[in-house]
């Protein structure tokens, strides 16, 4: 199947849940080809930071920003490992209910052998799952994958979410796109769905990314393609803690040392403004 055509039917053996926003949001669906492309180069690598054998299946032809090195491919590569390392701490330690905002072309249902009782839950815009269910058919999961097309600037339920239990709850690449007050609003809904032992993993950009002048470039070319860059905390620890959650968040290039994932190669290394948050619900 090829990119761009529309999965006619539900994958084998996953729930295609309801679409409940209707709406063109293209612009910032289409970013999800790039990411699986930066994951694609990145595995090619022998260096590789990132192991992901499936992002090739997912990268469209052409789908990638012409803006050379103001494309922040490290991150990533670097949000990528983090998240991944998240999920195998929070599955080590029993959790067994994963939801993944903004999920696009996430494939660690199918890469990290995950438990076979564990609930994956994939959130993303409508379209936008159903086309990766597709191009995944001929692949299976090692755990139950459910997906849920929704816009998370309106109210959101969770179809299959059991909210007794701890769960991961990932979201990247997403607060890039919402103003303050709907990044607040989707980690109020997370907190309401969270129970004691829950974990929750992001990135998002510095309110100094989006002023900065080496970034101008880039931030022009999302915003004139539809899909510009509004969002940022300053302090997202401090933020979280407001919620009731225990976080630490550093910037990329400060991640060496921190324990989380493991240590960043040079190539990697570059300061740039974007927060990598990993928190507990106390």
């Amino acid at each position: 199947m090829m990119w761009g055509e529309t999965a006619n039917s539900i994958t084998r053996g996953y729930d295609l849940l309801a679409v409940t926003t209707p709406g063109d949001e293209g612009a910032v669906r289409g970013t999800s080809g790039w990411m699986a492309g930066f994951r694609a180069e990145e595995h090619r690598r022998e260096d590789r930071y990132l192991e992901d054998p499936f992002a090739q299946v997912l990268v469209p032809a052409g789908e990638r920003p012409a803006v050379g090195d103001e494309a922040p491919n490290a991150m990533v590569i670097i949000r990528g490992r983090l998240v991944d390392e998240t999920v195998l701490s929070a599955v080590e330690e029993g959790v067994r209910q994963i939801v993944s905002l903004g999920a696009g072309s996430d494939t660690r249902a199918y890469r990290l052998r995950l438990p076979g009782d564990l609930h994956y839950i994939e959130v993303d815009l409508p379209g936008q799952l159903a086309e990766k269910a597709g191009l995944l058919e001929d692949f299976r999961a090692s755990c139950r994958v459910s997906r849920l097309e929704v816009d998370l600037r309106g109210e959101w339920g969770l179809e299959g979410f059991d909210p007794a239990v701890p769960s991961l709850w990932t979201v990247e690449g997403v607060f890039y796109y919402l103003r303050e007050e709907q990044i607040g609003d989707v980690l109020r809904k997370i907190t309401e769905r969270s129970v004691p032992g829950s974990w929750l993993a992001f990135d998002v950009p510095h309110p100094g990314y989006l002023a900065a002048a080496e970034n101008q470039g880039f931030l022009r070319f999302m915003a004139e393609r539809g899909s510009g860059f509004t969002g940022a905390m300053a302090d997202p620890a401090a933020c979280l803690a407001r919620y009731g959650w225990e976080a630490e968040a550093h910037l990329q290039g400060d991640l060496n040392g921190v324990g989380w994932v493991p240590p960043l190669p040079g190539r990697l290394a570059r300061r740039q403004e974007i927060w990598f948050v990993r928190a507990r619900k106390a």
